[in-house]
């Protein structure tokens, strides 16, 4: 307590980080977001740096995940046909959604890079549904050595799926 009263700590005490929290969710309340939003961020609890088994000092950072997404993408060898048949040479499954590629990249960056004495400690805040809610959950499960903490509200609605299609051209003959 002496270091932080001397300014030489920038980790916020209990009370502050409580303070902090409130704010927050009043800012949520203003700004008219779902009760779900606010059940969600109710539940939490950004711990302050710590060292890490291994010496490491841990840094914890919030990421609200609200547009998670599955993602295909269909790769085509020819241009596509416009009212034609069209069928992809290939499949690519995968996550989508801003909070979730944020997620993949600090957790990536922290864990890899040499120059990084600090590795991340990532919660993300989610909501996911039906099938495709699993396949993100479980993608994200699978990020490596450091897991991210997964804050999931499960929805009765299936998350979204998103399409990419590729092709050399577009052949707009019928």
């Amino acid at each position: 307590e002496t270091e932080r009263q001397a300014g030489m700590c920038d980790a916020p005490s209990r009370d502050e980080a409580t303070e902090d929290k409130k704010t927050l969710i009043k800012h949520i309340h203003d700004l008219r977001v779902t009760p779900e939003v606010v059940q969600l961020l109710a539940r939490v609890q950004v711990p302050p740096p710590a060292p890490s088994d291994d010496g490491d000092v841990l840094h914890s950072v919030l990421v609200l995940g609200l547009n998670p997404a599955f993602a295909k993408l269909l790769q085509f060898v020819s241009s596509l046909h416009r009212g034609g048949v069209n069928r992809a040479s290939r499949m690519t499954e995968s996550i989508g959604g801003k909070g979730q590629n944020f997620t993949k990249a600090a957790h990536y960056y922290s864990n890899n890079n040499e120059h990084i004495k600090q590795r991340l400690h990532i919660i993300l805040a989610q909501f996911l549904g039906g099938s495709t809610g699993s396949f993100v959950q479980s993608h994200m499960d699978g990020l490596g050595p450091h897991k991210v903490e997964q804050l999931t509200v499960t929805t009765s609605s299936p998350t979204r799926t998103c399409i990419t299609c590729m092709a050399p051209k577009w052949n707009n003959s019928p």
